[in-house]
């Protein structure tokens, strides 16, 4: 039986738990979908943040037999509300249902749902390379675009090195403004391609910044956005995640 659970946070605190698991050698549940940390911006502690909720946009499922839950989904509202993003989906370890048929499950659940609220797309991020994506394919979903991270380790790089900024060629930057809206949505359809665009439909510039700008954010705290303004147009954008005791410091950019 899947049901809709309300009020907490279930896959944030079955993650934050199967993480101290994974630590010890083991393994508490199947994520196939979850936030990475500069994505869950709320300022609270985690304890506190997945009991009490404050993204009012999210809705949660659980599959379960008998009160024993086999697995779960999550979805944020993108901000035109015509569009959910899955934050987390896993199904439980060592239960006797096929892990596969529990995500199915849900990712048919969750298209209903969809359908019965009159949103026009699901995005979900993936891992490349892993079983779990034909079930995406067999539940129609297609792959846009392709994500890659770079990590930067000083041990093994060497140290970072500021750049000479007594060039006067050298473009500076500016801090996020709220009227560098229109400048930063010109950018990413600048340097997006079409495919990606018709894809996203982020065609309002204010829906642009609210999903892409920590800064924006009711609650956000510890992200800094910057601007390099070339004068006609902005030639690129930099957000800056601080992380926190053991999490990395993250870069995003948009580069002209």
């Amino acid at each position: 039986m899947i049901r809709p659970v309300l009020y907490v946070d279930l896959p944030g605190i079955i993650y934050s738990i199967d993480r101290r698991a994974r630590n010890k050698q083991h393994e508490f549940a199947n994520f196939v979908c979850w936030l990475e940390p500069e994505e869950n911006r709320l300022p609270l502690p985690p304890f506190l943040r997945n009991i009490f909720p404050l993204n009012p946009a999210s809705r949660t499922w659980i599959c379960e037999d008998h009160w024993r839950i086999l697995g779960f989904a999550q979805v944020q509202e993108r901000p035109s509300r015509t569009m959910w993003e899955i934050s987390y989906l896993a199904s439980m370890v060592q239960r006797n249902v096929s892990g596969d048929d529990v995500l199915a499950a849900l990712l048919e659940y969750m298209i209903e749902m969809a359908a019965n609220h009159g949103i026009l797309r699901i995005f979900a991020k993936v891992e490349d390379e892993i079983p779990e994506q034909e079930l995406f394919q067999r539940a129609g979903f297609q792959r846009y675009a392709r994500e890659l991270t770079y990590v930067y380790d000083p041990s093994v790089g060497g140290q970072l090195m500021a750049p000479n900024t007594s060039s006067p060629n050298l473009p500076s930057l500016r801090r996020w403004n709220r009227h560098h809206v229109w400048g930063l949505h010109q950018l990413y359809r600048s340097v997006t391609p079409q495919r990606v665009q018709m894809a996203e439909m982020l065609e309002n510039s204010e829906e642009f910044a609210k999903l892409h700008v920590g800064s924006l954010h009711p609650f956000s705290r510890g992200n800094e956005n910057y601007v390099c303004d070339v004068g006609v147009r902005l030639g690129g954008w930099l957000r800056l995640c601080r992380g926190h005791g053991s999490a990395p410091h993250q870069l995003f950019l948009i580069v002209h």
